[in-house]
């Protein structure tokens, strides 16, 4: 089998702004990318690039979701409507804008560690992944529409990705270098950084909204 390898391009992913693209046993699973630098699919010889796991397919996106996606910004990212710019930022400064951050820095620590191979980081990263969906998806919703039905579908990737990445490296192997369960943990990444791209889609505007204050 051929080794793991990751390429992160670009600062952190709570940073909103990097295009992560995670490359696994000669499977390229998934990209995240900035304004400046819209998604390219990208693909390793012989394989081709994915946005999720089999079987673990993303929630549908409504109509709406769809057309604001569409119209609202050419990059893909939603931008925040002029009229709900105040109650998105007041949102953002609340628990909602705490759980995003816990969601955005983890789901990167994530990445990173199982493409360096640095599992027990990666476990502990999804344990923390895992409480920060838990806690948005129990908190107040974005308030767009169209934002928080994106939010939702990446939260239940990220959430599914979590878990499974917990379920693919158990606490007794996680010093190994070949986790419990290869197949698993290439499937989670994959899932989360199909989460990682709709969490960028949705949210990017909003960390955008505070380098612009």
């Amino acid at each position: 089998m051929a080794s793991a390898r990751l390429q992160r391009k670009g600062s952190a992913l709570t940073a909103m702004a990097t295009t992560v693209c995670i490359t696994m046993i000669g499977l390229t699973v998934g990209c995240t990318s900035s304004p400046a630098s819209p998604s390219a699919a990208s693909s390793a010889p012989g394989a081709q690039a994915t946005s999720g796991a089999a079987g673990e397919n993303s929630a549908p996106s409504g109509p709406t979701a769809a057309a604001s996606a569409a119209t609202r910004s050419g990059t893909g990212v939603l931008s925040v409507p002029k009229a709900r710019v105040s109650s998105v930022k007041a949102w953002d400064s609340g628990p909602g804008g705490a759980a995003l951050k816990v969601v955005s820095g983890q789901v990167g620590v994530a990445l990173q560690a199982v493409g360096l191979r640095q599992y027990a980081a990666a476990r502990g990263a999804c344990v923390k992944l895992a409480a920060g969906v838990s806690a948005a998806r129990a908190g107040a919703p974005i308030p767009d529409a169209a934002m928080q039905h994106l939010y939702q579908t990446a939260l239940a990737d990220l959430g599914r990705g979590a878990a499974n990445c917990q379920a693919s490296i158990s606490k007794g192997h996680q010093y190994f270098k070949t986790p419990q369960d290869a197949q698993t943990l290439r499937r989670s990444m994959s899932t989360l950084s199909a989460g990682a791209d709709d969490l960028y889609r949705a949210t990017g505007d909003i960390d955008a909204l505070k380098r612009t204050d």
